[in-house]
């Protein structure tokens, strides 16, 4: 069985809050007993505005998804990049799992 555990989560214009909000999720799957995958937050350098690099930065977090046994989708609320990623792996038969915010403890 594959370990890692890419995790999907909610993104603000926060770096910070994202930052926090990263490793609290980075944390939980760690004591779970699985090996955190995390590139919303990994490759937040990347420029959201240049399409170009936006799709570089997309191209990136898919491949990387095609690598876990799983993907744990945190927070109550899905956007479009995330629905994008939860799509994905179901295609690939990866198994998702919802983390509601109060589970985690953000």
């Amino acid at each position: 069985m594959n370990n890692f555990v890419y995790i999907c989560s909610q993104q603000s214009n926060d770096i910070k809050e994202n930052s926090r909000r990263g490793e609290l999720y980075k944390q939980y799957v760690i004591e779970e007993g699985y090996y955190p995958v995390s590139p919303s937050v990994d490759f937040y350098w990347i420029e959201n505005a240049d399409p170009r690099e936006k799709a570089v930065r997309e191209n990136m977090e898919l491949e990387t998804l095609e690598q876990c046994g799983q993907i744990w989708v945190f927070g109550d609320i899905i956007n479009e990049d995330m629905q994008v990623k939860i799509d994905r792996a179901v295609e690939l038969k990866i198994s998702v799992q919802y983390i509601s915010e109060w589970e985690c403890a953000v």
